[in-house]
């Protein structure tokens, strides 16, 4: 009963009801829109939060009734965000000026040359930030049924395919380049039965050190799906001992252990037999998968078969007409090269050569690959103008440009567009070029960008002109 003495205590009593519902809808949605802007610069790289609707899709869309998780070096925004501002801080650390004043002394530069690679080493070791996509699988390859090798005449006999596909080494000469190093063993993981990585002790630059890479890679949970399947072949000190001053003559040294290595260690495991293929190629060097593919199931018409790639540097809306293109394909270079066991060693002890990449010269080929030269992420950029055989000049003009960009230790957001165009300029003879929807027209049937790249852009931003957030933390609409 309604108290008649005070008849606006109903209304009073629900008006107070709503005012309290209506402030706890407030904070609830002030708490949302809170945790969306922290979160701004996680969701803009293209990965999920764990639990997530969108994780619980991409869980049962793969099979598995477990919900994917960030790697386990992923676990906290704060480490993230640490991270991804370590390399300006560490170059603003560094003591360029020293560096500058001893440019005169031979000596000296050598040692700050060195005190940088060494430096940039932890950011070339570092994992992208971004998690791969759950959802990625590379595309289903041909049923070996409907493969017809006379389709390929430029690289293979009329012949049917083989009963039996043959076994495929890629020998693989590394670098500092971990991100395509990615890249490639994921393309080939399924058609390739063993990969040898060739390090040295030494870069390519006269004498500079360099850490070996897979040594520290092999542990990352990003190579646990192909670990076991790489070889690590090492040149040190002990064999390395040539003139630092003769251009080039560390690389060839390298090229040439691969195949000497290989052989030892196919000696002893006897694992690939006469009939089976041996490549050749740099980390940035990736044929396309269904190349591997044909090339296991069809007998090759010559002693080796050349890759026709497309010329990608720095990033995948250029291509670059190179020097070295497989026959009757200007736009193409012509790496990797696969070889037979027995062409390869038949052609190693005809005299004072030994099998490597041919550059297009096998007069076979098949076109599909990408050449990711210069790959734009700074710290790599950076330790190729440093190690690169033909960089010492190069090296003392970087030490100088970058002791103007980080001079007073300053490392703030600024810097990081100078580096990109300092780092990845316009190159030069745009005769040479072709842009955006003319490359497709243009290099044919070369065109190829390997799936696991495709499928992850934000993971390697740089080749899709975007600065990398490992070297600086996105958040709205600036770099900080």
């Amino acid at each position: 009963m309604v108290d008649p003495g005070n008849s606006d205590s109903a209304p009073e009593g629900k008006s107070k009801k709503w005012l309290l519902i209506g402030a706890l809808l407030t904070i609830n949605l002030l708490a949302v829109y809170f945790a969306i802007v922290d979160s701004t610069d996680f969701w803009e790289k293209g990965a999920t939060l764990p639990g997530s609707s969108l994780q619980l899709f991409q869980a049962g869309h793969n099979g598995s009734d477990q919900i994917p998780t960030l790697p386990n070096d992923e676990p906290l925004n704060e480490d993230r965000e640490a991270r991804s501002n370590s390399f300006l801080q560490m170059m603003g650390k560094f003591p360029w000026a020293d560096a500058v004043a001893a440019l005169n002394d031979t000596a000296k530069t050598s040692h700050y040359t060195q005190l940088l690679l060494d430096q940039l080493s932890t950011s070339l070791l570092q994992e992208p930030i971004v998690a791969p996509r759950p959802s990625c699988h590379p595309p289903p390859l041909m049923q070996a049924a409907d493969i017809q090798c006379s389709k390929y005449p430029h690289a293979f006999t009329p012949k049917e395919r083989r009963e039996k596909p043959v076994k495929v080494a890629h020998l693989i000469q590394m670098g500092f380049d971990a991100d395509m190093l990615e890249v490639l063993l994921h393309e080939l993981d399924d058609v390739v039965d063993k990969f040898f990585v060739i390090e040295s002790t030494r870069t390519h630059n006269k004498d500079t050190r360099k850490i070996l890479m897979w040594d520290r890679l092999k542990y990352q949970p990003r190579f646990d799906f192909v670990k076991d399947k790489v070889v690590h072949l090492v040149l040190d000190d002990s064999e390395t001992l040539v003139n630092p001053e003769v251009p080039f003559a560390r690389e060839s040294l390298q090229e040439k252990a691969r195949w000497d290595s290989f052989l030892s260690w196919n000696k002893h495991s006897k694992y690939f037999g006469p009939e089976d293929l041996v490549g050749f190629g740099d980390t940035d060097e990736i044929p396309a998968r269904s190349n591997v593919q044909l090339l296991r199931h069809c007998t090759m018409a010559g002693a080796s078969v050349d890759i026709g790639s497309w010329f990608a540097p720095t990033r995948l809306d250029e291509a670059f007409r190179p020097d070295w293109p497989v026959p009757g394909h200007p736009w193409t270079l012509g790496d990797p090269t696969y070889w037979t066991v027995a062409s390869a060693t038949e052609y190693g002890n005809a005299g004072n050569q030994y099998p490597s990449r041919m550059r297009g010269m096998s007069g076979k080929f098949l076109l599909g690959g990408i050449h990711m030269t210069d790959n734009g992420y700074f710290p790599m950029r950076m330790a190729k103008l440093v190690a690169c055989t033909e960089c010492s000049d190069r090296a003392v003009r970087l030490i100088q440009d970058m002791a103007s960009y980080f001079q007073d230790g300053n490392a703030g957001k600024e810097v990081l567009s100078q580096l990109d165009l300092y780092l990845n300029p316009v190159w030069p003879d745009r005769k040479r070029f072709v842009e955006g929807d003319m490359i497709k027209p243009t290099v044919g049937a070369a065109y190829h960008i390997p799936w696991f790249l495709k499928c992850n852009p934000d993971r390697y931003a740089s080749w899709y002109r975007k600065i990398d957030s490992r070297v600086g933390k996105r958040r709205r609409r600036s770099w900080i």
